[in-house]
């Protein structure tokens, strides 16, 4: 772990991706004499081969993602919640991210068409970085087509039902539509809420079937934290 959070530094360090090629010395592929280990190492090097460059380049992505938006909450900090200070400031950054987030959108499209989202969630690619950018993006065609791709690795365990419930609040919510799984939340007078829901009362059984903490449990975490609530 500490060599890939080192190689993801580096590649958006020296700007590795401005090619499909990484920009990396001549690599060894020497081949062992042993059966097993030269089975072993075949299939390393075909990994590499086709995956070295997927992981670096969300990597770039995920950087650019999460560093913004770490650095747009940082500031929120010196305002007080709520205050024309507070909301001018957060209308200023906003088109700054939309054109950022459209952006990175693009890219991953880009990067899609070379890797499944299942190839991402198996070999470990970091699917939950590449998620957050179609979230961000306003493409709502690109969010369901997303979601289809991710409700059947849910079906087969392979991805947290709480990743589907997002995407499915997140389109909801943009297409004017009250959220299922109360995954969107707001700040009132500063305390996590839910933004509205359809059958509030149902709400914890339809987490409860993706697996995931009850929503009070949820809200009293964010408000818990250092961070608390400042959305």
């Amino acid at each position: 772990m500490v060599f890939y959070s080192i190689f993801m530094a580096l590649v958006v360090v020296t700007g590795y991706m401005q090619s499909e090629e990484l920009s990396l010395p001549d690599i060894q592929r020497p081949m062992p004499q042993n059966e097993e280990a030269a089975e072993q190492t075949s299939e390393f090097l075909s990994i590499m081969d086709k995956y070295l460059f997927v992981a670096a380049e969300l990597g770039r992505l995920e950087a650019l993602d999460q560093y913004s938006r770490d650095v747009l909450i940082s500031r929120f900090q010196y305002l007080v919640p709520g205050s024309d200070a507070f909301e001018a400031y957060r209308g200023a950054v906003a088109p700054y991210l939309d054109d950022l987030d459209e952006g990175l959108a693009r890219d991953l499209r880009v990067l899609l068409d070379k890797v499944t989202w299942r190839e991402l969630v198996v070999h470990e690619l970091d699917y939950e970085a590449a998620l957050n950018i179609v979230k961000h993006s306003k493409d709502i065609e690109f969010k369901e087509h997303t979601l289809l791709e991710i409700e059947a690795l849910v079906k087969e365990g392979l991805v947290a039902g709480g990743d589907y419930a997002s995407l499915v609040d997140t389109i909801r919510m943009e297409s004017g539509q009250p959220q299922l799984y109360g995954t969107r939340i707001k700040c009132v007078d500063g305390k996590a809420v839910a933004f509205d829901l359809e059958d509030p009362e149902g709400v914890e059984q339809r987490r409860q079937t993706l697996g995931m903490i009850p929503l009070y449990d949820h809200l009293q975490r964010i408000n818990d934290s250092e961070r608390g609530c400042n959305i």
